[in-house]
């Protein structure tokens, strides 16, 4: 197959902590005087990126990078509460028979995932795990993997659910699948023309493995 290498982001993608974050982003903001988000406001907030979401919450870089910090906190203390996106415990095991990388890259802890990763029992499906610090500029990262591992870039696929992932994959040059089941919707991702857009894991799964 095309894809021998798959990099997936974390949150939204794998683990489906958008309600978890959202609980969290609301006690940051009773602490510091900023709007919370209802749940009747994410379908709309699903459609902005993160330049968009931070103007429309008049939220600075500096402050919002503080949320970051504090939610992976407190992502730390809630990670049992944090369920895996539907399917996926089936899909790893499949991917990894067809592949020869698979690895993470993540604006949340190493700590968090792999904590995640081994109460679900899918830590040994992944070589690598990767945080990235700089919230719009993903792709020095993805450049880093693909440096450290020898990974082709014409034979990796980065799949992600928000805007920023895949802005970066562009700017890596690699493929990228945009997943519509976390932050982004499916009509704003598909503006940025990623390379695949997927509405279900099964989907992921039949690119890798046309034949299943």
């Amino acid at each position: 197959m095309k894809y021998q290498n798959l990099i997936f982001d974390f949150d939204g993608t794998l683990a489906d902590s958008l309600e978890e974050g959202r609980l969290i982003f609301n006690d940051f903001a009773k602490k510091h005087d900023i709007d919370e988000i209802k749940k009747e406001d994410l379908n709309t907030l699903k459609n902005y990126n993160l330049k968009e979401f931070l103007k429309i919450k008049k939220l600075s870089k500096a402050r919002f990078l503080q949320f970051i910090a504090v939610a992976k906190i407190e992502l730390g203390k809630r990670i049992s509460k944090i369920p895996l996106i539907e399917n996926v415990e089936m899909l790893l095991p499949k991917l990894q028979q067809h592949t020869n990388f698979m690895g993470i890259l993540t604006s949340n802890s190493q700590k968090n995932v792999e904590v995640f990763l081994k109460e679900n029992q899918l830590l040994g499906y992944f070589d690598h795990i990767g945080s990235s610090s700089k919230l719009l500029n993903k792709s020095r990262y993805i450049n880093a993997m693909l440096k450290k591992y020898s990974l082709n870039r014409h034979e990796t696929l980065f799949i992600g659910d928000e805007i920023r992932d895949i802005q970066a994959s562009h700017k890596s040059k690699i493929d990228v699948a945009a997943v519509t089941w976390g932050f982004n919707s499916r009509t704003s991702l598909k503006k940025e023309k990623p390379t695949f857009c997927f509405d279900t894991p099964k989907d992921l799964l039949n690119l890798i493995t046309p034949t299943t």
